[in-house]
């Protein structure tokens, strides 16, 4: 019988959100030096003077990481000038500015997951919406702290999370 065998080169913490899982061996553009302010629950403006978006190449679609503990992804929705852009974060994330931020300019093809975090208590598991490298959208139900999902990953769908529960995933390619 044929055993898996996991072995990883690159990984990136991410939190469920309605985007595609950015590719980690492509960040365009990292910054610490920055004022974020969240207009909305689902709108970010992005100012940092030591930036020149334009010429980096950033454009709408991208991918924005925002840095520290309690980080959260967001997508660029325009460039605004130079040292400004506009994103819209998920809905229910806060935007944390003091750590900085990355740009990613490409999204993967797919990863593998490690599920980590808590449950809240008399829970089986965890409910995971994902969509597959191929496009397959599906929930893993019962998913528990510590395990690796063994299936090409594209995104991880943001979800409710349930009171008393953490979930921290890490992709892995």
């Amino acid at each position: 019988m044929a055993y898996q065998k996991l072995q990883v080169g690159l990984a990136l913490e991410i939190v469920p959100f309605d985007y595609d899982i950015p590719n980690p061996a492509g960040p365009i553009f990292e910054s610490t030096s920055t004022v974020g302010t969240q207009s909305n629950v689902t709108t970010l403006t992005l100012i940092d003077a030591n930036a020149d978006f334009i010429k980096e190449g950033i454009k709408p679609g991208m991918v924005i990481k925002g840095g520290g503990a309690n980080f959260t992804f967001a997508l660029v929705s325009s460039v605004d000038s130079a040292t400004q852009l506009t994103a819209s974060v998920e809905d229910g994330y806060s935007w944390t500015e003091e750590y900085g931020y990355t740009i990613y300019a490409e999204t993967t093809d797919g990863c593998v997951l490690y599920v980590g975090g808590t449950l809240a208590p008399n829970t089986p598991g965890f409910k995971i919406p994902i969509i597959t490298a191929s496009g397959s959208r599906v929930t893993l139900e019962g998913v528990l702290p510590g395990s690796f999902i063994p299936v090409q990953v594209r995104r991880v769908s943001a979800r409710t999370p349930i009171a008393g529960e953490e979930l921290k995933i890490v992709a892995f390619w």
